[in-house]
């Protein structure tokens, strides 16, 4: 019963230990590796199997009574699977879960572990580990497969092969460039041998070429002077006729102002004329007052009469009056549009000399471009100050022309306020005469018809006294005419005077404008002189540098074709030589780059054979200290995992029976063992309260002992 007991608790045991395989696995995919352990080719029931993980940790896996095990392991790691029996070797295999990226799902592979005794090699020591083998993943089968060599080997001698492949892909790519440098020299050869030979065929040819196209550039240079230079004679020709026709136009305007000033006189003489006229019209009147006089003392009634011819004489001068006034303003708007004329002729005129000094000045600089692209930029500059100083000479004009009219506007405009106020003065005179006047002949009108009735009614006497009074009147109405003759004079010749000063005005501003608009002529004149000369100048300067460049190039002509001659016949003399003597350095570099090329392979190859041996060492020396450093570290992490693994033995003794206790507590597991020696001789083995064999009582007590630390085994 307590067997049976015991076989449950370890296939549970098993069951919990696959199950917790199962449970930790948590990566994407997985192997399962079925096992099976025999010893000497028989099934081992209830086994131990130790799986090392390479990266850390351990884990155990237990066959059943027949011998197979079941476990799950992490892809793309590496494990070690052992197996230990009492007397035989411990057996090792070593599975290698990589497999190609990107692959997931679960792989199955089975493996056996047979274990055998233990041998002894050739010094005479028991040999206590055999490596079978193992398990990878094979690529070209797409699954795991078993091997029975070592797989480390397996991967030296791939990494090996892999290495090989790549030196002779090295070696056959040096012997590419090798091979396409031997044709790059032996292209370069053959091209310099043709070159050689075509050089001495042609050079005569090409000797012919190069004379006839120099004499052809030098009677092209001297016919290009030529064309320039009859150009030239052209442009100068055709600016000689528009300065005269220039010239004769501004003697055709000077004679324009000579005739305007004698119209202006003319006028003047008939204005002057008018003023006499009128003089000698008050001188007629002045005599028939005097006859109106003489005949008032005999008439009354022609007295009357005379006043009211006075009086429309008054009214008439007043109309005589304005009708001046409106001719004197029309003439002074006459004379100022004249003046607005004669400045917008003389801005126009300014203008005009502008825009032709500016069409030189473009067709100056079109063939200073054809001429010398040397004497370009200056020509530019010096066109482009020409420009600013005729566009501020064009501007100077316009406004002396603007203030000048401006000016003329307004002593125009002061002119005529003058004259309407000389107008209303006079007109306002002339109305206080007139009434002034009527006033008096009423008065006097009334005096005569009280003198008549009173010489009617008293006597001679009294006529004469009338006749007295009468000529007193006509005294006093002949002075008061005469003061009005001498008042509308005055106004007159006020008027007169500020006409002459506005005519002195305009007349002055004409002249003054004319003045300046001849100065702006000459100065542009002056200008555009000054501009022809400079541009002759610089043609003659551009003719004297082609014509120097024309003799230079025919004498760097003549020199190259001396030169040229001289190096065909040097050439000539020297290139049966110089083949030859390339011919035999070709082939001596040939010779020597095929030997150093030799040599070099052969110092290639004996330093890839050492450098192949020297990482051959290398390698295995790195194996070495790998598994020594993975075993080193295998020893502390296992000493570490085994840290809180204790290994409890006490012996009592109860009644003639020695009982030994044996409580190992391996990872939170506690497991009793009992060896009870009875005093009649027997001597019984339990595990818990199941009894075991002998030898599973060592071997699992043993097992125990090597899972804990030797400092936390207490006995």
């Amino acid at each position: 019963m307590s067997l049976t007991s015991g076989s449950l608790v370890r296939q549970i045991l098993i069951l919990s230990l696959v199950l917790f395989g199962f449970a930790a696995h948590s990566q994407e995919g997985k192997l399962v590796l079925n096992g099976n352990v025999t010893k000497e080719g028989q099934p081992l029931g209830e086994a131990e199997i130790k799986i090392f993980r390479l990266d850390g940790g351990l884990k155990y896996s237990y066959a059943n009574n027949v011998g197979k095990f079941v476990t799950s392991l992490d892809l793309n790691t590496e494990y070690v699977v052992s197996v230990s029996e009492k007397g035989y070797a411990t057996k090792t295999i070593t599975v290698v879960t990589k497999v190609p990226s990107g692959a997931k799902g679960e792989y199955a592979q089975s493996v056996t572990l047979d274990l055998q005794r233990m041998r002894q090699d050739h010094k005479g020591n028991p040999v206590r580990e055999e490596t079978a083998g193992g398990v990878m993943f094979n690529e070209g089968a797409g699954a795991f497969v078993t091997v029975t060599r070592d797989i480390s080997r397996i991967e030296e001698e791939m990494a090996a092969a892999a290495e090989a492949a790549k030196i002779r892909e090295a070696a056959r790519q040096k012997a590419l460039v090798v091979a396409r440098e031997n044709a790059r020299l032996d292209s370069i050869a053959r091209a310099r041998e043709l070159f050689i030979s075509d050089s001495i065929a042609n050079w005569a040819l090409r000797q012919e070429e190069l004379k006839a196209a120099k004499e052809k550039s030098r009677i092209d240079s001297l016919a290009a002077v030529e064309a320039h230079l009859a150009k030239m004679k052209a442009k100068l020709a055709q600016q000689r006729e528009q300065e005269l026709s220039s010239e004769a136009k501004k003697l055709d305007d000077l004679a324009a102002a000579e005739r305007e000033r004698k119209r202006l006189a003319a006028v003047e003489a008939a204005k002057t004329d008018s003023i006499k006229n009128a003089q000698l019209s008050a001188a007629d009147a002045l005599a028939a007052a005097e006859k109106a006089k003489k005949d008032s003392i005999a008439e009354a009634k022609r007295l009357r009469e005379l006043a009211e011819q006075a009086k429309q004489d008054s009214i008439l001068a007043a109309r005589d009056a304005d009708k001046l006034s409106l001719q004197q303003e029309k003439e002074a708007e006459r004379l100022k549009k004249l003046a607005e004329k004669d400045s917008a002729a003389a801005a126009k005129e300014a203008e005009r000399l502008a825009a032709e000094a500016a069409k030189k000045l473009e067709d100056a600089r079109k063939q200073a471009e054809a001429d010398s692209l040397a004497g370009l930029k200056d020509a530019e500059r010096k066109a482009a100050e020409l420009a600013k100083q005729l566009e501020a000479v064009k501007k100077q004009a316009a406004a002396d022309s603007l203030a000048l009219t401006k000016d003329a506007e307004r002593k125009a405009a002061e002119l005529a306020k003058q004259l309407e106020d000389a107008r209303k003065k006079a007109e306002a005179d002339s109305l206080a005469v007139i009434k002034d006047a009527e006033r008096k002949a009423a008065e006097l009108a009334k005096q005569l018809e009280d003198a008549k009735k009173q010489a009617e009614a008293d006597s001679l006497a009294a006529v004469k006294e009338a006749e007295r009074k009468a000529a007193e009147l006509a005294k006093q109405l002949e002075d008061a005419r005469k003061k009005s003759e001498a008042d509308s004079l005055a106004v007159v010749k006020e008027t007169e005077r500020i006409e002459q000063e506005r005519l002195a005005a305009l007349d002055a501003a004409k002249r003054q404008a004319e003045k300046d608009s001849i100065d702006a002529a000459k100065e542009a004149a002056r200008v555009a002189v000054e501009l022809a000369k400079e541009l002759e100048r610089q043609r003659k300067q551009a003719v004297t540098d082609s014509i120097a460049s024309v003799k230079e190039a025919q004498r760097l002509a003549d020199e190259a074709a001396r030169l040229a001659e001289e190096a065909k016949k040097k050439a000539a003399l020297d290139s049966v030589a110089e083949v030859k003597r390339l011919e035999v350095v070709a082939e001596q570099a040939r010779v020597d780059s095929i030997a150093i090329a030799k040599e070099e392979a052969r110092v290639e190859r004996l330093r890839e054979q050492e450098e192949a041996v020297r990482q051959e060492k290398a390698r295995i020396d790195a194996i070495a200290a790998a598994k020594e450093a993975s075993k080193q570290a295998e020893i502390a992490r296992v000493r570490e995992q085994r840290k809180e693994n204790t290994l409890t033995i006490t012996t009592d003794q109860k009644g003639g029976d020695v009982i030994t206790t044996s409580v190992a507590d391996i990872y939170n597991v506690k497991t009793t063992y009992k060896k009870v020696a009875h005093s009649w001789g027997d001597v019984f083995y339990y595990k818990g309260e199941a009894i075991i064999t002998d030898a599973l009582y060592k071997t699992e007590l043993q097992n125990a002992r090597n899972e804990v630390n030797p400092e936390n085994v207490k006995e």
